[in-house]
């Protein structure tokens, strides 16, 4: 009677065992197929894509906690698309579920061949093309950037390389592949410096191929200009002239402390903006001095100003091959965005867990754990009844 019970214990501890072992993967999948839902919606609103005439496949998706982004959730998606026209090949990134980058990318064939929900006319300008895409983007995001944006295309008439400012908003247009791509793209002007909107488009043959927004994460710090461009001259040079020597070595192999020339006066003048905290940007004064005589490799040097406080942020000396100080400023940024799928950050070897995938299979290995344990303790129990029957 005990071998019976004994047999049915064992059966019934291996059967919940396995079946919470599933949870985690069958709660995964169920995510995944979530997440694939807001990126297909991405690519049908926001592209443009009629998804009826492709085959869509995921093969990567991966998900991290970037620094940049305070740790927030980032997931990157890449998804093939096969129709009998041509083969693309998309990327998605979403932080905190919301869209800061897509790409789309021609497999095989044209852009020309990428079949559209509303294919422009034969007549259609590139103009036309920009206003529909952010249309389409605002009417799918509902920012407050997307509307100034396409306000502000409302005040062009064309998309030949241009910088026309409205209100504070300016619009920059640029057209580096003689005409056949175009990069559009977006700036604050207030107090006489350029904050990045951090939204931009690219074009190739009049379709839209990448969309950038980080819109939602940064903000703009204190705009005040404090110092003036005299007075960011005037630190400049002080701190310049105080730390213009440097080691070198002479023909005759011994090292001398020589002082690197200097111009009275910077050459370079700029205010700029960047990021002195994660995603806040700053009025920032940059100021180079070119030497007439160089030391060796060494031809400056250069110091960065916050406009708003005075305090230097960076300030070194400067060769042919960049700055030769750990002190270069960052913005803060992630310092590349995936662009394809060999870029992303990958998981495990896995291309569709990636690091969530980990956790689960990680999660689905602990509670096998935990089963074992407690089926073994069991039959321990079950082992100590019958042998005290016995007695």
């Amino acid at each position: 009677m005990i071998n019976k019970k004994v047999y049915t214990a064992f059966t019934l501890m291996f059967i919940v065992v396995f079946a919470f072992a599933q949870i985690p993967q069958i709660c995964f999948a169920q995510q995944t197929q979530v997440d694939q839902d807001k990126a297909r919606l991405v690519m049908s609103s926001v592209l443009g894509l009629d998804l009826t005439k492709y085959t869509v496949e995921l093969t990567n998706y991966v998900v991290d906690n970037p620094a940049v982004f305070g740790g927030m959730t980032r997931e990157t998606m890449v998804f093939n698309l096969t129709s009998a026209q041509n083969s693309l090949s998309v990327l998605c990134a979403f932080v905190n579920n919301t869209l800061t980058f897509m790409k789309l990318s021609p497999v095989g064939g044209a852009y020309s061949s990428i079949n559209v929900q509303s294919p422009q006319s034969s007549g259609s300008t590139l103009l036309d093309a920009t206003k529909n895409a952010v249309q389409r983007y605002y009417s799918y995001s509902g920012l407050q950037t997307a509307s100034d944006a396409l306000n502000i295309l409302d005040s062009v008439s064309g998309t030949t390389p241009v910088n026309v400012t409205e209100g504070n908003l300016k619009l920059k247009v640029m057209t580096p592949d003689n005409f056949n791509s175009t990069n559009i793209s977006w700036t604050r002007s207030i107090n006489g410096a350029n904050y990045p909107t951090r939204f931009s488009l690219d074009f190739a043959n009049s379709v839209l191929v990448d969309l950038l927004d980080f819109s939602s994460f940064y903000s703009i710090g204190n705009t005040t200009i404090a110092i003036s461009r005299d007075q960011a001259i005037s630190i400049a040079q002080k701190e310049a002239f105080s730390n213009n020597r440097l080691n070198t070595t002479l023909a005759n192999g011994t090292m001398s402390t020589v002082t690197l020339e200097l111009p009275n006066q910077p050459q370079d003048i700029e205010l700029n903006t960047a990021c002195r905290q994660p995603l806040v940007y700053s009025p920032l004064w940059q100021i180079q001095f070119f030497s007439s005589n160089p030391v060796g490799s060494t031809v400056g040097y250069q110091v960065g100003i916050w406009a708003d406080t005075g305090e230097i942020q960076y300030s070194h000396l400067v060769t042919h091959f960049g700055v030769d100080n750990a002190g270069m400023i960052t913005n803060n940024f992630p310092a590349s965005t995936p662009t394809s799928a060999a870029s992303i950050p990958t998981g495990g070897g896995s291309t569709e867990t990636g690091v969530q995938g980990g956790n689960s299979a990680n999660q689905s290995i602990t509670l096998l754990i935990v089963g074992i344990v407690m089926g073994i303790a069991f039959s321990a129990a079950l082992i100590f009844l019958k042998q005290k029957r016995n007695k």
